[in-house]
């Protein structure tokens, strides 16, 4: 019968002490003490693989009689030992930690032995097979996973020895852990590891609008499980909101620590523009297509993106025939100096020459066909700048492709917390013009595409 032991831990056994003096009582000799404080083996093969094995300890002999006799021989091999009469009863050792035993950490008889399955440690003496070096050993207690183990020292010499593939390396240690860690495996039952941070949101060096509601979203992890970690807090905790309250440059930080004292932190900076939704107060909000701006549909108010001086405003403009024309100039943010316009039916409530401050109501949205488009706007006139760029799509519907400057608002949009817009098919190779401002997404989330074109007035709503 072949015995196994492995991804385990083995500490602070003692092998039994030997009887007292016998055979006439008063002068009879102490018993042997017990072999093998962790694991003997007395017959069969058997192997002991990727486990730890220390602080064991052999029996003690008995006591001779009152009058006379003599003590009982300890016993042998404080953590490992092998007694069987036959040879090919041997205990092979494969990937294992045997440290600090008391008496010699292995023993075996002739002539059965204890055998090098390759990569192991043994620390205090010599008698196992494999190198010897201090490995560093942590008291007994909790680090994880469902039972004890006895943590590594970072500067262990069981770290990174066992070759992660053709050495039998599991797929993780006692605790889950997964293994390696590091370039190659560690011997025995615990894997060297320090914690992860996983921050979700923010995402660093992202832009966020001001008093967009965005929840931080982070994890602390070692070795891909949870339940190493003991601490993992941060700036706001996950599931609360960041703070986009000012605008300007933002830091997070996110400090997890383990069961053995280990600390990690990371830390990032994101940004808070000047510029916020301006589709925040509006019900029902339907996104539209991507075409020279961004169409919507929905009812109630418009904000001002950003600070701004009012150019042009008027419920009836003829370039736009279903009613209404705004054009901002914004003065603060990396967009100062650019143009907005919001048109279709649309109520203005400001004046040409006005300032406005962010988030100030700008206009009135009403329900109804071919509903509102907004984007970036020429210098001049009412036009867009698409329009100014010679970017409108030359087919009889000038909105008929997705331009640049349509993708380009629509990404701030993105960033400002409103819902994209659809991208229509084969969008043209355009560029901004030079020097344009850059935006980091603050999501990975990708724009929804239309298989075929949109027309006018389209929105994820329409029938």
């Amino acid at each position: 019968m072949r015995r196994a032991l492995s991804h385990a831990t083995v500490c602070s056994l003692a092998a039994v002490a030997g009887a007292a003096g016998a055979g006439g009582g008063l002068l009879g000799n102490g018993g042997p003490g017990g072999s093998g404080g962790a694991v003997q083996v007395t017959d069969g093969v058997s192997a002991l693989r990727n486990a730890t094995v220390a602080g064991n300890g052999v029996g003690s002999g008995g006591a001779g009689g009152s009058s006379g006799g003599s003590a009982g021989p300890a016993g042998s091999g404080g953590s490992l030992s092998v007694e069987s009469s036959s040879a090919k009863d041997a205990l092979r050792l494969q990937n294992t930690i045997v440290a600090s035993s008391v008496g010699a950490g292995c023993a075996g008889n002739a002539p059965s032995a204890i055998v090098d399955g390759g990569f192991n440690l043994s620390y205090g003496d010599a008698s196992c097979p494999g190198g010897n070096g201090d490995p560093e050993l942590g008291p007994l207690g909790n680090y994880g996973g469902p039972t004890e183990t006895l943590p590594l020292g970072s500067g262990s010499a069981a770290v990174d020895q066992v070759p992660a593939t053709g050495a039998d390396c599991p797929a993780t240690d006692q605790r889950g852990v997964s293994r390696p860690q590091g370039g190659e495996c560690d011997i025995g039952a615990f894997e060297f590891a320090t914690p992860t941070v996983n921050i979700v949101a923010p995402r660093g060096r992202a832009d966020y609008g001001l008093g967009e509601r965005t929840l931080a979203h982070f994890r602390c992890t070692e070795g891909g499980i949870v339940s190493p970690i003991i601490g993992c807090s941060a700036t706001v905790p996950s599931g609360h909101p960041i703070n986009t309250r000012a605008p300007g440059v933002q830091s997070f930080s996110v400090t997890a620590v383990d069961a053995t004292g280990r600390e990690v932190s990371r830390h990032l900076h994101y940004s808070v523009l000047p510029d916020t939704n301006p589709f925040s107060a509006v019900h029902g909000l339907a996104p539209g297509r991507i075409d020279m701006g961004v169409d919507y549909g929905g009812r109630g108010r418009i904000l001002a993106l950003g600070a701004g001086t009012v150019i042009m405003a008027s419920d009836d403009d003829p370039g736009w025939p279903d009613g209404g024309w705004l054009m901002y100039r914004l003065s603060a943010g990396p967009f100062a100096g650019k143009y907005v316009y919001v048109a279709e039916n649309i109520t203005v409530r400001v004046r040409p020459g006005q300032h406005i401050e962010t988030g100030a109501t700008i206009a009135t949205l009403h329900l109804a066909y071919p509903h509102l488009e907004t984007g970036w706007a020429a210098d001049r006139g009412d036009s867009t700048l698409a329009e100014l760029d010679g970017h409108q799509c030359p087919c009889s519907d000038p909105g008929g492709w997705s331009s640049i400057e349509g993708r380009n608002f629509n990404q701030l949009l993105m960033v400002l917390g409103a819902p994209s817009g659809y991208l229509q098919p084969d969008p043209p190779d355009q560029r901004m013009p030079p020097g344009w401002p850059r935006l980091h997404s603050p999501t990975s989330a990708s724009i929804p595409q239309s298989a075929s074109p949109l027309s006018e007035g389209w929105t994820v709503q329409s029938p």
